[in-house]
């Protein structure tokens, strides 16, 4: 909840509303998807180091899976989304 409402608009954000594409459109998932991923990647990453002498290399390995996933499920998202738009 702290994620969605630090990237939403008062006005565009209902509490227990899904983070979907029809009510929050692609501009916003793909900062919501980024962030996520972005910050899940730099803990695994860090966690599974447990030390700050490779700060480099955890930045680059969590820049590279975090693009590699958002990637993957931009992909998902737009397999996902309803055809209702195609009509």
């Amino acid at each position: 909840p702290f994620i969605i409402q630090f990237i939403s608009i008062k006005s565009d954000f209902e509490p227990g509303t899904e983070p979907r594409i029809e009510s929050n459109g692609w501009g916003w998932i793909f900062i919501y998807t980024v962030l996520l991923l972005f910050l899940h990647h730099l803990s695994l990453f860090f966690i599974e180091e447990f030390r700050f002498d490779d700060v480099f290399k955890i930045f680059l390995r969590t820049l590279l899976s975090t693009f590699s996933s958002v990637l993957i499920v931009m992909i998902a998202h737009l397999l996902m989304d309803k055809p209702s738009k195609l009509r």
